[in-house]
């Protein structure tokens, strides 16, 4: 969390092309769980993503990482390829 830290910012769907609708405020994690204390920007279209969450109709969030270690995961038989399995990533 330490790179996200230094810029927390949240963008909508991943666009990075649009400027961000807001930031992360404060982060803590629990076992299984990332969570966040969301500020979003003044803009018009932030606002409406706000009020979507204020509201509960919006709920989660995606969070973006890159994979720093991983493996292949293969059917046992086939070879098949079957995803990848992340053993180190960085927010």
């Amino acid at each position: 969390m330490d790179a996200y830290e230094e810029n927390p910012v949240l963008l909508w769907a991943h666009d990075y092309r649009h400027p961000a609708i807001g930031r992360a405020a404060k982060m803590w994690t629990e076992p299984h769980r990332l969570l966040a204390n969301m500020e979003f920007a003044p803009t018009e279209f932030a606002q409406e993503i706000a009020s979507l969450y204020r509201s509960g109709f919006q709920w989660g969030v995606s969070v973006g990482f890159k994979p720093l270690r991983y493996e292949e995961r293969r059917d046992e038989k086939t070879g098949s390829f079957l995803g990848l399995r992340f053993l180190e990533q960085e927010l």
